[in-house]
């Protein structure tokens, strides 16, 4: 059975841990350059993907599938174009983050 769930987050640069397929990850978004990053670690803090681009239209694990994290991840956009890049002040309401499992 396919789940998909939103991944809450803040209009702001944050850090925060969640849980996708019974592994818990550290999680840290950060705004640079007009664009959101997004940093993924083990739950001690041990680096599993740096600087990876919030951007919409793609699944964001794609290029990661050799670490076996067994989901999609993805960004969209409310509205009308899905496929708008998330703002700012976007992220979290009018952009969400999506984990498909």
């Amino acid at each position: 059975m396919v789940t998909t769930s939103i991944i809450p987050t803040q209009p702001a640069s944050e850090q925060f841990r969640v849980q996708l397929n019974g592994v818990t990850y550290q999680v840290r978004k950060i705004w640079r350059a007009h664009t959101w990053y997004l940093d993924v670690s083990d739950e001690s803090g041990n680096a599993i993907i740096s600087g990876m681009p919030l951007v919409t239209g793609a699944d964001l694990l794609a290029q990661y599938e050799h670490l076996g994290l067994g989901g999609l991840l993805q960004v969209a956009t409310n509205g009308q174009n899905p496929d708008l890049m998330p703002t700012y002040t976007g992220m979290g309401s009018d952009s969400q983050l999506y984990w498909t499992a």
